[in-house]
């Protein structure tokens, strides 16, 4: 029997192959392999979302770092400059505060390297701190300026009041003074009637003469005149003659005296009584070399004070 024959006897009788558990086994295995796809590639979709949200996170973290650090530098540097301002405004006060200036620079080098949200939180609240201290500082130096203030009001106040004072008595000085003065004027020794008498002497008698060769003395008269309310007593009268040549006539004994707070050379001294009635003196000076030919200047003055100035000439 021929191999076909035997075949076909084998299926014929019972022996026939199952088509549909031959499919079954291939779609149960492409079945799970699919599952086993689809739970890889979910797995795998899943790490890498969880790998991206991460990365999101963590790059959301570091802007919000950098913002935040940002943000506390700028109100380092207003709180910087608040100092600073304060430091100008009130200076006369003597403030010190470079306790705090170094802490602002502390603060500054600890926020730009600061990486964490520790770090920049206890940089923010010591900084809060400072803002604090700041505000502290401004109100006391606020109320010690209004104090000051009215200190100086108070001052300019007494300041002017002492200038009123102060020029007040300077009038009634110079009031006093202007009175003085008047009384010292008005009590003053006046002279009038003043001449000068070039004289010689004669069997006949003295006479006046203008001739310089003849000349032996030069008498001088005038009137004290009445004043009651001039010093009664001794006065002393001085006298200067001087000759052509400006030389001072100088009597014998006398050579200087101070006037007007100076030595000053004279002529002579003569003294008077003065009861403060008028009365009529007159004095005669000699020149021991003898008279010259020209002009001569007289200067009378008692007091301290110029009476009289005047000339005469001889020929």
């Amino acid at each position: 029997m021929n191999k076909e024959n035997r075949y076909n006897r084998k299926y014929s009788s019972g022996m026939r192959p199952n088509k549909k558990l031959s499919l079954t086994a291939p779609i149960l295995f492409l079945a799970l392999l699919s599952l086993v796809l689809a739970i890889s590639v979910g797995l795998l979709l899943r790490q890498a979302l969880n790998k991206a949200d991460t990365v999101h996170i963590v790059t959301i973290e570091k802007l919000a770092l950098t913002n935040q650090r940002d943000s506390l530098l700028v109100q380092l540097d207003l709180l910087e400059t608040a100092y600073d301002s304060l430091l100008v405004k009130y200076q006369d006060f003597g403030l010190q505060v470079s306790f705090q200036r170094q802490e602002l620079n502390r603060l500054r080098s600890a926020i730009q390297s600061g990486v964490t949200r520790e770090v920049l939180a206890q940089c923010e609240k010591r900084m809060q701190e400072l803002s604090v201290e700041l505000s502290e500082y401004q109100d006391q130096l606020a109320l010690l300026n209004a104090e000051n203030q009215m200190l100086s009001g108070e001052n300019m106040q007494i300041k002017t009041a002492l200038q009123q004072m102060s020029e007040r008595n300077i009038e009634l000085e110079q009031q006093k003074q202007e009175l003085a003065d008047q009384v010292e004027m008005v009590s003053a020794l006046k002279i009038s009637q003043v001449a000068v008498r070039p004289t010689w002497e004669r069997r006949r008698g003295v006479q006046e003469t203008d001739r310089a060769r003849r000349t032996d003395h030069v008498q001088v008269c005038f009137v004290i005149q009445e004043n009651p309310l001039a010093r009664a007593g001794d006065y002393n009268f001085y006298f200067r003659i001087t000759d052509p040549d400006q030389r001072l006539l100088v009597a014998d004994g006398v050579t200087e005296t101070v006037y007007q707070g100076e030595q000053q050379n004279i002529t002579d001294i003569k003294t008077v009584i003065y009861e403060n009635a008028e009365i009529y003196q007159c004095f005669a000076f000699d020149s021991p070399s003898g008279f010259q030919k020209g002009i001569y200047h007289v200067e009378i003055f008692s007091e301290d004070k110029e009476l009289w100035r005047g000339n005469f000439e001889l020929r």
